[in-house]
C-alpha cells in the first residue's frame, strides 16, 4: 500500500526501484523490493513501519532513494572488502541494512574512522549469526532504530543490547554443528577463509579476491569426501557438516577429487608446508582417518571457534590491519567474483528459484529463519515464500531438501506447505498456483483425432513413452530413444511439431520462447524445466525435463493410444 501511494504520485517509482535492484543483482546480490523500501523508509522517517511513508512527498522519497542507494553501495563494498562476504549466498542478515543505512546517512555517508567502521561490522556480523531480525522484523528494527536517535554512543548500546539478549556473544564450538550451506555459521566459515589469509593447498595463493583475480572461483570442498563417508555409513547431516567444508580454487578441488584426506594432506604438506593448517585443520594425523571422522569434526569446530572469536574481538577493538584496496564489488559482474560454486543440492534450489521467477512469481528467500517465542532462531528453511507464491493469496510455501523431522514439524506448526521434492513442488506451482488455462480433456481428444493422420509412428511412440514415464516426466534424450531418433534435438523438433498441430487445430497460442520470441509449442503437451543431474559435486550438468499435462494424459488414455 505504501508503494502504491508513492507510485500514484511518482509513476516511475517502481521502475526506478527495480533499476537499483537490478544493479545489485548484476553484482551478485539479490534483494527484494520490500527490503529496499524498508531502507528508504528508515532514511526518510527513521521508522520501521511502512505506514510512516503515508504523508511523504515525492521529492522527499526521491531524495531518500538516492541516499539509501549510496549508503547501500558503501555498505556492500565495506562488507565485501572487509569481511569477504561478496555475494548473495553468504551475505546474510540483510534486515540489519535499514539500520546501517540510517546510521550511515545520518553521518553524511561516511564513517569517522576504522574503529567506528569495524565496530559497526562487529554488530552486523552478530546480527547475522544470531538472527537478530529473524522474528518480528519490524518490532525489533523499531527498537534498534530508536537507539540511534536516543543514545550518544548508539553502536555501543546496540552491541550491549545484543549481548544482553544473548547472554554472551562468544562463539562456541557447538555453534559450528550445523550442516549444509543453509547452516547459520556457514557464512562465518567463508568469512574466516577470506579474511585470515587461508591458502590454496596446491598453489599456496591466499584465497582473497584481490589475489585470486577475476574469473577464479572458489569452490566448496568436502575435506572428507562424500563418497568415502557415505560408504562408511555416516549420515548426510555429518557428511555435509560445515566443519567438513572449506574453500579451494577449482583447479585444486579437481586435483583433490575424492582422495582420502590422509593421502592428499600429506602430499600438500610436502609441496606447500603449513597451507593445510590455514584452514583450521587439526594436524594430528590420527584424526585424518575415516573411522575418527567425528573426532576430526569436534577438533575442527574448536579451531574454528577460536579463530572466529579472535577475528570478531579484533573487529570490536579496531585491531585488524587495513586490507589491501580492492575494486568496488559493484563494478564487476557476479560471475567475475569469487562466488562459491554450491553443493549439488544448492544448485538444484538455485535453478528452482530461477524457474519460479520465470513463471512471473516472486523469488524465494534463501535460508529463511524461523524464530521461537524468545526470538531465537530455531529453524532455517532452505528456500521459502513466507507470504505465499501469490502474496496474500496462498499459504506460506517452503522447499526443504533432506530435512530432519524437527524442521518439518516447525514448518507444519507455522502453516507452511513444504516440499522436499523439486518435481512435486513444480507440479504444485503449475497446477495449483499458476492454474494455466489450457484446453480441456475433450478439447485435446478432438484435436488428437483430427490430427491423427499427420502423426507418424515416431510421434506416437514419444507420446506413449511420456505417458508411461515415472511421474509422467521425461527428458528429450529419453524421448529420442523411445522414437528412434539419433539426437535429442530431433525429438525436441518433432515433439514441438505434435504440439503445433494441436495448437493450430484448437486455435490456441502458448507463450513465447524467452530468447527467440517464437511460440513455445511443446508447452501444449507438457510443462518444462531444467534439472541438475546427480553428478560429482564439482561439476554441473543439466537436462531439460518435460512433465505431461494432466489433460493430455487423460485424453491419450481415453482414446486408448497408450
Amino acid at each position: 500500500m505504501a508503494l502504491a501511494k508513492v507510485c500514484a504520485q511518482w509513476p516511475d517509482a517502481r521502475s526506478e526501484l527495480k533499476a537499483r535492484l537490478a544493479k545489485w543483482n548484476k553484482a551478485g546480490f539479490d534483494f527484494r523490493l520490500e527490503w529496499l523500501l524498508r531502507c528508504i523508509n528508515a532514511v526518510i522517517t527513521g521508522e520501521a513501519m511502512f505506514s510512516a511513508l503515508k504523508d511523504v512527498k515525492t521529492a522527499t522519497f526521491q531524495d531518500g532513494l538516492y541516499k539509501a542507494e549510496k549508503a547501500i553501495d558503501t555498505l556492500l563494498n565495506l562488507i565485501s572488502g572487509r569481511l569477504g562476504l561478496d555475494h548473495n549466498r553468504v551475505l546474510g542478515g540483510i534486515y540489519a541494512f535499514p539500520l546501517m543505512v540510517r546510521y550511515l546517512v545520518a553521518r553524511g555517508g561516511h564513517l569517522r574512522d576504522h574503529t567506528e567502521r569495524d565496530k559497526l561490522l562487529y554488530w552486523y556480523v552478530h546480527t547475522l549469526l544470531w538472527g537478530r531480525y529473524a522474528g518480528s522484523t519490524e518490532s525489533v528494527l523499531a527498537q534498534d532504530l530508536h537507539v540511534l536517535e536516543s543514545e550518544d554512543n548508539p553502536l555501543d548500546q546496540l552491541i550491549t543490547n545484543l549481548r544482553q539478549n544473548r547472554g554472551d556473544l562468544e562463539i562456541k564450538a557447538i555453534d559450528f554443528q550445523g550442516w549444509g550451506m543453509g547452516a547459520r555459521f556457514y557464512p562465518l566459515v567463508y568469512m574466516l577463509t577470506r579474511v585470515h589469509q587461508a591458502q590454496d593447498w596446491d598453489s599456496g595463493i591466499e584465497l582473497s579476491k584481490h589475489l585470486l583475480g577475476k574469473h577464479c572461483y572458489l569452490q566448496v570442498h568436502h575435506i572428507f569426501p562424500k563418497s568415502l563417508l557415505s560408504k562408511a555409513g555416516y549420515p548426510k547431516s555429518e557428511v555435509n557438516a560445515i566443519a567438513n567444508l572449506t574453500f579451494l580454487t577449482q583447479e585444486t578441488n579437481l586435483k583433490v577429487s575424492n582422495r582420502h584426506p590422509l593421502e592428499y594432506f600429506e602430499a600438500f604438506e610436502q609441496t606447500q608446508p603449513g597451507a593445510i593448517a590455514t584452514h583450521w585443520i587439526p594436524m594430528e594425523r590420527s584424526l585424518w582417518q575415516i573411522e575418527n571422522y567425528r573426532d576430526f569434526l569436534t577438533a575442527r569446530r574448536e579451531l574454528l571457534a577460536q579463530a572466529a572469536n579472535k577475528f570478531l574481538n579484533s573487529l570490536l577493538t579496531g585491531d585488524i590491519p587495513e586490507p589491501k584496496a580492492t575494486a568496488s564489488v559493484l563494478e564487476e559482474e557476479a560471475e567475475s567474483s569469487t562466488a562459491v560454486v554450491p553443493l549439488a543440492e544448492e544448485r538444484v534450489l538455485e535453478e528452482c528459484n530461477v524457474w519460479v521467477q520465470e513463471q512471473g512469481l516472486p523469488i524465494g528467500e534463501w535460508m529463511y529463519e524461523i524464530a521461537d517465542s524468545t526470538g531465537t532462531v530455531s529453524t532455517v528453511l532452505d528456500l521459502a515464500w513466507p507470504n505465499g507464491l501469490q502474496s496474500g493469496k496462498s499459504q506460506p510455501v517452503a522447499l526443504i531438501i533432506d530435512a530432519d523431522q524437527e524442521i518439518e514439524e516447525a514448518a507444519n506448526r507455522l502453516g507452511y506447505l513444504y516440499f522436499s521434492d523439486i518435481d512435486r513442488f513444480k507440479s504444485y506451482v503449475i497446477q495449483e498456483v499458476l492454474a494455466v488455462d489450457f484446453p480441456t480433456v475433450d478439447d485435446y481428444k478432438q484435436a488428437f483425432i483430427a490430427i491423427s493422420s499427420q502423426l507418424t509412428d515416431s510421434h506416437k511412440l514419444m507420446l506413449k513413452a511420456h505417458y508411461h514415464s515415472p511421474g509422467k516426466i521425461i527428458t528429450a534424450t529419453e524421448l529420442a530413444e523411445a522414437a528412434g531418433y539419433e539426437h535429442f534435438g530431433g525429438a525436441n523438433l518433432q515433439y514441438a511439431r505434435i504440439a503445433e498441430l494441436i495448437a493450430n487445430y484448437l486455435n490456441y497460442s502458448p507463450r513465447q520462447h524467452d530468447d527467440s520470441g517464437k511460440p513455445f509449442w511443446s508447452l501444449m503437451l507438457a510443462s518444462g524445466y531444467w534439472k541438475t543431474l546427480e553428478n560429482p559435486e564439482i561439476t554441473s550438468q543439466r537436462e531439460w525435463h518435460w512433465q505431461l499435462r494432466e489433460q493430455v494424459s487423460q485424453a491419450l488414455e481415453d482414446l486408448g493410444w497408450v
